[in-house]
């Protein structure tokens, strides 16, 4: 995902002070990245949100958007977050997430059920 998570624990993850939204059994976490078009660091790069799920150590993938430029914002609304969520839970109550390991480039792993 980013050089940020290389050889970190879902501990290390889960422990992580970037939170949105913690309900002690999951976190919503805002990452932010270096956007490599512009150097300008991670004050204006992306934002990444990721779900922690302590119940199956699992981190998992919501939405990305960028902090500058032309679709820039500083934050994702709270509407955005919601909508993001029920994609999220309607995609895993129909068994359609795809498995993303990030140690190879975001390939894409798609598991069939």
């Amino acid at each position: 995902m980013t050089d940020e998570f290389s050889g970190l624990s879902f501990e290390d993850i889960f422990a992580k002070k970037y939170v949105l939204k913690d309900s002690g059994i999951a976190k919503i976490l805002k990452i932010r990245i270096v956007n490599s078009e512009q150097n300008k660091g991670k004050s204006s790069g992306f934002r990444i949100l990721l779900i922690a799920d302590s119940r199956t150590s699992e981190v998992i993938f919501l939405n990305i958007f960028a902090k500058t430029g032309t679709d820039g914002k500083d934050n994702i609304g709270r509407e955005e977050l919601k909508e993001c969520l029920s994609i999220y839970k309607s995609e895993k109550k129909a068994n359609t997430l795809v498995e993303l390991d990030p140690k190879d480039s975001f390939n894409i792993k798609v598991s069939i059920s």
